[in-house]
């Protein structure tokens, strides 16, 4: 068994580099590193309050809950899409509540882009329809044919959805302590 701060520098160790594919750098990876170990490491509390930003369709409350099954987890997604999932998923645990908004840096509504194919990828920015950089707008593009089919996909709906910041939040609910802040955004 390896220590938290072994787990870090095995993670520095594996360089992109050294592997033919990102699937054999992930498996190594995994095999390494021990994420349960490291949140234990740094959330400390036996039932810690947790703010899960951009929960998705739930897998971080599933983990969160795995490790810590008395934390108390607020969990914020503005995707109407992802909403069912997410409240599915939480229904399974106690002490889990879902708000549907954005965080933001301040409180009101913003835009917010529904992608096609990855509804993951969705946000508060919107794609750029002609970036060379991300593997997922080029496979986008290459499996559609690029064109029209590939347009409509990318930036597929534009929404106005709530936001808030972390701190109206926290004072709204008279929270005084959060012990993590997991961010996938």
């Amino acid at each position: 068994m390896t220590s938290p701060g072994q787990d870090l520098k095995n993670l520095r160790d594996l360089k992109t580099s050294k592997y033919p594919s990102n699937e054999q750098r992930t498996a190594e990876w995994t095999e390494k590193f021990d994420r349960g170990r490291i949140l234990r490491s740094l959330i400390t509390a036996p039932a810690p309050t947790i703010f899960d930003v951009g929960a998705y369709t739930g897998k971080s409350i599933i983990d969160f809950k795995g490790i810590f099954p008395d934390a108390r987890i607020i969990s914020f997604e503005p995707n109407p899409n992802a909403i069912d999932a997410l409240r599915n998923v939480a229904r399974s645990y106690s002490s889990v509540e879902i708000i549907e908004c954005a965080v933001t840096n301040f409180s009101g509504k913003v835009k917010f882009y529904q992608q096609g194919i990855n509804p993951g990828l969705s946000g508060l920015i919107p794609r750029n329809i002609e970036s060379r950089d991300s593997i997922d707008l080029m496979r986008l593009r290459e499996g559609l044919g690029g064109g029209d089919k590939y347009h409509k996909e990318v930036n597929k709906a534009e929404l106005e959805v709530k936001a808030v910041t972390l701190e109206e939040f926290s004072n709204s609910r008279q929270l005084t302590n959060v012990d993590f802040i997991k961010i996938d955004v």
